[in-house]
């Protein structure tokens, strides 16, 4: 199927990164855990690829748990949260640091997921819900101000296939845990992920011939 962006891009956003979070919160008690965004339903081939998307990054974010400056990092901005949880500035600086050079690509949309997932669970252990909804909101708002243009101009969530699966961030920029000065570039290595690409391709087709 050729690529093309389209304003179901916005949605499937939407629906990736609430399918990371909840996944991430799966451990934590229900009666704890706020009420979320829901995403609008999704047409049966777009849903099938939000599934897959998402589990290609829950299957990367398995593998960033082993990286220990990046979450370092977000570690050192959930303690900074945790300080000065009225503060609503502090999550939004990580958002930001991301993309702060102004180079976006897959590989740093999936670390923004992984980020945003990590402190959701570090809030709601802490119990501060409040600030989860506040900044799922926001990161979905900047997202749409900020990336979504991006994700359109690649050809939209489709394309991000390949390059998502075989996982590379060859320059991530410099994050900065509130309580240090600086953290050195990160390099990740490639994360190939033959597998999920398959079996994304393979359903997106099945999907297809269904509709």
């Amino acid at each position: 199927m050729a690529c093309g962006g389209t304003a179901n891009d916005e949605q499937i956003t939407e629906a990736i990164m609430m399918r990371v979070v909840k996944d991430e919160l799966k451990e934590v008690p229900a009666e704890i855990v706020p009420p979320l965004p829901e995403p609008k339903p999704l047409h049966a081939k777009d849903e099938i690829l939000t599934a897959q998307l998402a589990q290609t990054i829950k299957i990367i974010g398995d593998d960033l748990v082993k990286h220990k400056a990046l979450n370092d990092t977000i570690d050192g901005f959930a303690r900074k949260i945790l300080g000065s949880p009225k503060d609503t500035g502090i999550y939004k600086k990580l958002v930001m640091q991301v993309f702060a050079d102004g180079n976006i690509n897959w590989g740093r949309i999936v670390v923004l997921f992984y980020a945003i997932a990590k402190l959701a669970g570090k809030m709601l252990w802490a119990r501060l819900p409040e600030r989860v909804t506040e900044m799922i909101s926001w990161t979905l708002d900047y997202f749409k101000q900020h990336l979504l243009s991006w994700v359109l101009k690649m050809g939209g969530w489709i394309c991000s296939i390949a390059s998502i699966a075989c996982f590379r961030i060859e320059s991530l920029p410099a994050l900065y845990p509130p309580e240090q000065s600086a953290l050195p570039v990160l390099g990740i290595t490639c994360f190939v992920g033959g597998i999920a690409l398959g079996s994304c391709v393979v359903l997106w087709l099945t999907g297809k011939g269904k509709h």
